[in-house]
């Protein structure tokens, strides 16, 4: 609760110094909307998950709130963005009974943005910031099971890790002062749709409640990439 308290204050403590610092005459853009990514299965943790809950496609969702700052006649801004994105696993034991693993990411990235086009209408942005990545995973905290020592160790383990984020993203701005809107509140909103790739790496120890294993059945240290591929849709208020 209080982290979640202080990341907001951040945000809008930057916010406050931007609109300070920055020249008056300026564009201000207000964005919140969606996210889609696909992760990675191809090597570390992500191979792990893919081999051991049959997640060849992993997806997380979630939504984006930023704010940002152009000048009058500048093709540059710089802004602000918060992230919750959320994934489940969903799969099988040997028993047959159906699973659910969970993942909470929690992105706060700094980023530029440079506006391109006659109206301004394409936005690319150059992010770095930090996360804090939740997992609720099912398992069994010590990898030597026994008939003596199972129901001590069955269950789901929160695990949180901190890290950091590098964001490259493009977005496509249409028109936004439609004919049918003709109030001037709604005439100052556009529809924006965009793509994302971001790099995040947590480190995953083989003492970990939740870690990888090797061939052997061992824990094994692993690097767990939350970054990927992503495509966005958004609503954005241009003051």
């Amino acid at each position: 609760m209080f982290l979640c308290f202080f990341k907001y204050t951040i945000f809008f403590l930057g916010l406050i110094l931007i609109f300070n610092v920055l020249p008056l005459k300026a564009e201000i853009l207000f964005r919140g909307g969606f996210l889609g990514q696909n992760l990675s299965t191809s090597e570390g943790y992500n191979n792990f998950i893919k081999q051991r809950y049959g997640q060849n496609h992993p997806q997380i969702y979630g939504s984006i709130l930023s704010a940002s700052y152009k000048g009058e006649k500048s093709i540059w801004g710089v802004g602000l963005e918060l992230d919750q994105i959320f994934g489940n696993l969903t799969y099988k034991t040997l028993n047959g009974e159906n699973r659910i693993n969970k993942i909470k990411l929690q992105n706060t990235i700094a980023f530029f943005a440079l506006f391109l086009g006659k109206t301004n209408n394409f936005e690319i942005d150059l992010g770095y910031g930090i996360n804090k990545l939740t997992r609720e995973f099912y398992g069994y905290q010590d990898y030597e099971i026994t008939s003596t020592n199972i129901s001590n160790q069955e269950g789901v383990q929160s695990i949180k890790s901190d890290g950091t984020i590098k964001m490259f993203q493009i977005f496509y701005k249409f028109d936004r002062k439609p004919s049918w809107l003709p109030d001037k509140f709604f005439s100052k909103l556009s529809i924006d749709f965009g793509a994302r790739y971001t790099e995040s790496n947590h480190r995953i120890s083989s003492s970990d409640p939740r870690p990888a294993y090797d061939s052997k059945g061992f824990p094994s240290e692993t690097k767990f990439e939350v970054g990927g591929v992503g495509l966005l849709g958004t609503l954005t208020y241009h003051y």
